[in-house]
């Protein structure tokens, strides 16, 4: 009979702590307040890449090792990176993306630098300065790397 008791009072407990952990697990608020979650592990998706403006770029060829992306990256930029087995493998990657860049963003993309601090405002602004050879973009600072600037709005505002 004891026995039977403690049973039951088991049972009891555990449909209990079952029913707490599906009302904890509820969704009372609406998908659409959830971020969709990505594969942080793999290239871009073409609408992510849209929302960029850079429809119809293709992941990097030939890395090795496992890739890390991000799409919230600083300043709401994209962020990729994976391990690279030589430089002739990374020049030739960089070489792909800076002709993808010369095709599509003629003009409008290059190398930055700084036209003017507004430290009230806390604004930066920028000159893009459109180079003609890949070496021109690359940057050792802190580690090897080319750097793209682009932009998809030349209009320019009052300043």
């Amino acid at each position: 009979m004891k026995k039977k008791l403690i049973n039951t009072i088991i049972c009891v407990l555990a449909i209990a702590m079952c029913c707490f952990g599906f009302v904890a697990c509820g969704d009372d608020e609406p998908e659409s307040s959830y971020a969709p979650s990505r594969d942080d592990t793999k290239w871009f998706t073409e609408t992510e890449l849209e929302e960029k403006g850079l429809s119809g770029l293709t992941a990097p060829t030939g890395l090795t090792g496992e890739m890390s992306t991000s799409v919230t990256w600083f300043g709401n930029g994209y962020f990729f990176r994976q391990p690279c087995p030589s430089v002739e493998v990374f020049e030739a990657n960089a070489q792909t993306y800076f002709d993808y860049f010369k095709t599509r963003y003629n003009g409008l993309f290059g190398t930055d630098s700084i036209e003017k601090l507004n430290l009230e405002e806390n604004e930066t602004w920028y000159v893009l300065t459109q180079k003609e050879n890949l070496s021109d973009y690359f940057n050792d600072n802190p580690s090897k790397l080319y750097e793209f600037y682009f932009v998809t709005d030349a209009t320019l505002e009052d300043g």
